[in-house]
């Protein structure tokens, strides 16, 4: 990605290519902004190498990777093993997580991703339009008036995300069927009869 939240650890893959199969050895750098980050040594004997790896930034605003490749042979090409990319650290992005168990795992990862504030009962349209998202865990419907349902639709329906994580209090268990609540959703909340075949999670994000 070209754009990366900060203090978040990154995933990039270095793809490492050769014209032949056969085996080579090289050591591998990683400089951030021009200063070494991590270097190590490997081989290969295929066309292609791919090899994960792992940056944090904890500074906003423009950064660089430089990722240079050094061989212990011979090499015909050596404009090719230097490849540099560029990215922007943005902060992270505002969620507002509404949930009853304040010790759930996803109340404890959430806030170590996004700059997370998190609530027992729906906040408010104030709150929530200062929020990317609204993550409702394991709430029943009626946790929700009529009128908080309307700004969630309104909310969405100007770009906010929505993430509602079921339970034993959501969903056909929550009374969500036939709700207005429901209609914000992509799907209906009662169960199916499962006749085989293929399970579809569908993810809808705005981030």
């Amino acid at each position: 990605d070209k754009d990366v939240v900060v203090d978040n650890q990154n995933e990039f893959d270095v793809i490492v290519r050769q014209a032949s199969e056969q085996n080579v050895s090289y050591s591998l750098e990683v400089y951030v902004d021009g200063q070494l980050s991590q270097s190590a040594p490997y081989s290969q004997g295929t066309l292609n190498n791919t090899i994960p790896i792992y940056e944090t930034f904890s500074t906003l605003g423009a950064h660089n990777i430089s990722v240079k490749i050094t061989p212990s042979g011979e090499d015909l090409n050596s404009i090719n093993n230097v490849y540099q990319k560029s990215l922007y650290v943005i902060p992270k992005p505002k969620l507002t997580l509404v949930t009853n168990e304040p010790n759930s795992p996803l109340a404890q990862t959430l806030p170590s991703l996004y700059n997370t504030s998190v609530s027992t009962t729906y906040p408010g349209a104030t709150a929530l339009n200062s929020s990317k998202a609204l993550v409702l865990d394991n709430q029943f419907v009626s946790n929700l008036s009529e009128d908080q349902v309307k700004e969630i639709s309104k909310y969405v329906n100007n770009g906010g995300g929505l993430v509602v994580v079921g339970g034993e209090r959501a969903y056909n268990y929550g009374s969500y069927l036939n709700s207005s609540f429901e209609k914000i959703l992509p799907v209906l909340s009662k169960p199916s009869d499962y006749k085989g075949g293929r399970d579809v999670v569908l993810i809808l994000d705005t981030f």
